[in-house]
């Protein structure tokens, strides 16, 4: 914990020195009556070009250019500095034109869906590690299947072996659509198992009921519940870091395009002179 402490205070120092040094220049320039649009411009540039080189690094994992760890730290805090140089570069005034408002609005927007992403990668491992069991986001469809055909079984054979029927009753009635899908997902998101201790509830009351095997069953059929229940938050989490990678990539990929353009009218209608 401390030597994670320790990293995170190195990074921060770092980025608010290179912010500080970025800050120093543009401020020096200006004094100096010397444009600072271009110094702002080319370090964003490749500032958010070091950031897209994040998607590489994870499409070529074999290759030694240091862990994904560690690429993350520096993808996030190279972020950080991009924010700082987008708002020496662009100011505070309003855009003007539909190309730079186009790529204000991009930029915005995939800074605060990098902030976003950043705070799942923080929470959400932490979340599914405590659940102890590790459940792969391409199994899940296998182990919802799994658990839903036990369940069943368990409930054709409660009637086969006490002749009653209050157990299936209730299955088909409370439970059906319990296994048939994940269920819940803004629950699980907001860390609640309300719905589940209330399915075991009415499961328990129903014991009044039962006889002996179909008790023995009910029980059975309780831990099947809560197997199901960890499988629902494991698709609710993964599924929203899937969900965010596909809308924080598809909008950089858009960004780099706005921002090689912008890049290009620049330097047409300016020389790109410093």
């Amino acid at each position: 914990m401390r030597a994670h402490v320790a990293r995170r205070i190195r990074f921060a120092a770092l980025t608010a020195a290179a912010a500080a040094l970025v800050w120093g220049v543009v401020a020096a320039r200006e004094r100096a009556l010397r444009p600072t649009s271009f110094l702002t411009g080319w370090t964003l540039l490749a500032l958010t070009l070091f950031l897209a080189a994040y998607a590489l690094r994870k499409k070529i994992p074999v290759i030694p250019l240091g862990t994904a760890a560690t690429w993350l730290r520096f993808h996030a805090w190279t972020g950080i500095l991009g924010i700082v140089v987008y708002g020496l570069h662009a100011g505070l005034r309003l855009p003007q034109g539909q190309l730079e408002a186009a790529l204000a609005t991009l930029f915005l927007v995939v800074s605060a869906s990098g902030v976003v992403g950043l705070f799942l990668s923080r929470v959400v491992p932490a979340r599914l590690a405590r659940k102890g069991q590790e459940v792969l986001f391409e199994r899940i469809p296998w182990h919802l299947r799994d658990v839903r055909q036990r369940a069943e079984k368990l409930v054709v054979a409660s009637v086969a072996l006490s002749n009653q029927r209050t157990l299936a009753d209730y299955y088909q009635r409370r439970l059906h659509r319990f296994f048939a899908r994940p269920r819940n997902y803004w629950k699980h998101i907001l860390q609640s198992n309300r719905h589940a201790r209330a399915i075991m509830t009415e499961l328990r009351d129903l014991d009044r009921y039962l006889n002996e095997a179909e008790r023995r069953m009910s029980a059975d059929l309780l831990k099947l519940i809560w197997e199901k229940d960890d499988i629902d938050y494991h698709h609710a989490l993964q599924g929203t870091l899937k969900a965010w990678l596909f809308v924080h990539v598809p909008l950089t990929c858009a960004l780099l395009v706005f921002v090689a353009l912008h890049a290009f009218v620049a330097l047409a209608f300016t020389g790109g002179g410093l």
